[in-house]
């Protein structure tokens, strides 16, 4: 289970930071099959474009859809960022790390290898946001790399 979950974490960080690779970087159209931000625009834009065709005055309804474009992008930011969050969750899960919080107050916490405690530190060491230091194997701080350069990207 936990090789399926090393595995499954690598395939979609690979999707994840390929994807943003391609829609940032790159300034041509690329011909790949699966590409999340193609999904993912084909999806939003209908549920938020249904709502604005209903609206008749035409300068309201250019109005509503023309903040589609920066709101779309910031989401789709935070869509990758989730799905970098869960993959290097499921990574760090596989290699069965403990997880070892030194609080402020000196007091140990350790909660050895859950998946919950396995995501919760990828999300901390994402965002580098967090109150409480963690320290764990690799899969941290290649995980925190990993995040400041999405979020810079």
């Amino acid at each position: 289970m936990r090789v399926l979950a090393a595995v499954a974490g690598l395939v979609l960080l690979f999707i994840v930071l390929a994807d943003a690779f391609t829609t940032i970087v790159l300034a041509r159209r690329t011909q790949r099959t699966l590409r999340l931000t193609r999904y993912f625009y084909r999806l939003t834009w209908w549920a938020y474009a249904t709502p604005g065709r209903r609206i008749r005055d035409g300068e309201s309804r250019e109005d509503y859809l023309s903040i589609y474009g920066p709101l779309s992008f910031l989401v789709l930011l935070g869509t990758w960022a989730v799905g970098a969050i869960a993959a290097f969750g499921l990574f760090q899960w596989s290699r069965e790390a403990g997880v070892q919080k030194i609080m402020a107050t000196g007091d140990a916490d350790l909660r050895g290898g859950t998946f919950d405690a396995s995501m919760e530190t990828s999300g901390t060491r994402f965002n580098n946001a967090g109150q409480v230091a963690f320290y764990n194997r690799n899969a941290l701080y290649i995980g925190s790399t990993a995040g400041l350069t999405l979020a810079l990207a």
